[in-house]
């Protein structure tokens, strides 16, 4: 797959990196020590504080200086 093709889940939803052994990633310095393994991302819908237009504002993407809006999870996944 293409980066062009990703779809991307960007906050304020959750990502969790996972190895395949289910042990979640807690640093991205741990992740770097282990590049040799598969790992599993879940993503999870926002709260609902944050997905109307003043939480989006709050902790959207561009808050984060993204150039992009934010789209919910679940319309990614369809």
């Amino acid at each position: 797959m293409s980066v062009k093709e990703m779809k991307e889940v960007v906050v304020p939803g959750t990502l969790i990196e996972c190895y395949n052994t289910g042990k979640m990633i807690r640093e991205t310095r741990e992740a770097g020590k282990n590049l040799i393994n598969e790992v599993a991302v879940i993503g999870l819908k926002a709260r609902s504080e944050f997905r109307n237009s003043k939480g989006i504002n709050i902790l959207g993407p561009k808050h984060f200086g993204f150039n992009f809006d934010y789209v919910p999870i679940e319309k990614l996944m369809k």
